[in-house]
């Protein structure tokens, strides 16, 4: 194995961790902003006018 070889593999590895946590952080961002728009609506819809 020459060097630009495990070059190679060790970015691709460090490339799918990037990707996998920047889609597990987008997926928890649209979560959280999901969750306060469905919160909001409910707080609007049960307090009296």
């Amino acid at each position: 194995m020459t060097i630009s070889s495990r070059w190679a593999a060790l970015v691709r590895q460090v490339d799918l961790r990037t990707a996998l946590t920047v889609a597990g952080l987008a997926t928890l961002a649209a979560l959280a902003a999901v969750t306060a728009v469905a919160a909001t609506s409910i707080v609007v819809a049960v307090m009296p006018e």
